[in-house]
């Protein structure tokens, strides 16, 4: 969600415990990405809640 002067990107996983980590990617034609974050798993078996900032934000942000 763009919030001024950035974009505030979070999400919600049931379980990861397999999970090694995440990527989050960004693409502003929609066939073209990139990744902009890498985010490690708390590999747990209950619900958990990531979050991420992107500064400053692209004008038009499609997340994979």
């Amino acid at each position: 969600m763009k919030n001024g002067t950035h974009t505030d990107i979070d999400w919600m996983m049931a379980k990861d415990e397999n999970v090694d980590f995440y990527e989050v990617e960004v693409s502003t034609d929609g066939n073209t990405f990139a990744v902009m974050e890498e985010t490690n798993s708390e590999r747990v078996n209950s619900p958990r809640q990531y979050e991420l900032v992107d500064m400053p934000p692209m004008e038009e942000i499609i997340i994979a």
